[in-house]
């Protein structure tokens, strides 16, 4: 590859001489590493790499961005594909994580800062997931925000690894926890000291070197939430607990968490191969729509304001500030 390439910089791979793969995400030019097309096609080809090296005992996939894991996909590149291409472009990336997923040794997700969306869904695709404990670092699958669902995978494995009414609860709001509280419902195996994160990461891995595949581990649920998933009834049950609460925050003017609520009743207890189909399958129904076009533009025009300095000079420079007044006028 040549230094304009970009994919030859994203991603570098080591092995050492225990068997212990590192896989470390650098996005070059970049604050926070995303998935692009180009950062796509490179962790493909390094994927049938691994998958082809007899020498690899298990792979630690890391980020070597400061505080942050990977924030997503490249949200630039959702308004330049067509929405009908929308679905072979979802299994594509869904094709790609189950090659991650089924890669004949134990995969550990080193979750050092923000890990959100396309991070999340590439980290549930690891056997293992453990997250630093640092103030920035959060998971969670915010794509409901952006008038979207996690088609990934996300909506499939989330509930497999936290539970239904769990998962729900992060889908359906979109919002993302820290990492006790991602332990706490077994989103993650173990929440380490930010200080030492890298290295105690590296040891957690050595110790499932050779070891066997656990496949999609549940945590640790109460006999409640046994009780309801457990039976169609109280699934049944949930499920309609959840579009309740959906209809009364959004009054049914967001089809997006609605969308995602039918896409895992439908897929929920089934094959994961069939969990995929039904994301890819009804990302159309909401990929494109006016609804998430005018998030998207939200988004962006967000992004525009926190990069706004008032001023059409780069040079200028703000003065700190270092008292503030509130001037109001009526209520």
């Amino acid at each position: 590859m040549s230094p304009e390439d970009p994919r030859a910089f994203a991603f570098a791979l080591a092995l050492d001489d225990e068997g212990l793969a590192t896989l470390t995400f650098d996005l070059p030019g970049e604050k926070v590493n995303k998935f692009s097309r180009a950062v796509i096609r490179e962790l493909a080809e390094i994927l049938l790499l691994l998958d082809r090296e007899p020498r690899v005992r298990a792979l630690l996939v890391r980020s070597g961005k400061p505080d942050v894991f990977i924030a997503g996909a490249d949200i630039k590149e959702f308004v330049s594909t067509p929405p009908d291409e929308a679905g072979d472009a979802v299994r594509g990336v869904q094709a790609l994580f189950e090659q991650l997923a089924h890669l004949p040794y134990p995969t550990i997700a080193a979750i050092n800062g923000v890990c959100l969306g396309g991070g999340t869904e590439l980290a549930l695709a690891c056997d293992y997931r453990v997250m630093s404990d640092a103030k920035k670092a959060q998971i969670g699958l915010p794509e409901v925000k952006l008038g979207i669902f996690p088609a990934w995978g996300g909506c499939t494995r989330l509930p497999r690894v936290v539970g239904l009414a769990k998962a729900l609860d992060l889908i359906l709001t979109g919002k993302s926890l820290d990492a006790r509280r991602a332990k706490k419902i077994g989103l993650v195996d173990a929440a380490m000291p930010a200080p030492v994160f890298d290295d105690t990461a590296r040891q957690f891995a050595r110790g499932k070197l050779g070891g066997e595949k656990p496949g999609i581990r549940r945590g640790e649920h109460g006999l409640a939430d046994f009780a309801l998933e457990g039976n169609p009834l109280g699934r049944k049950l949930v499920f309609a607990r959840a579009r309740q609460t959906v209809l009364k925050q959004t009054g049914g003017h967001y089809p997006a968490p609605l969308e995602a609520l039918a896409v895992i009743e439908e897929g929920y207890g089934k094959p994961v191969a069939v969990g995929l189909e039904v994301e890819a399958r009804r990302i159309l129904n909401v990929f494109g729509g006016p609804v998430q076009k005018n998030l998207l533009n939200l988004f962006f025009q967000t992004e525009d304001v926190k990069r706004e300095t008032g001023v059409d000079d780069p040079a200028v420079r703000p003065r700190p500030v270092r008292r503030v007044g509130v001037l109001g006028a009526g209520l």
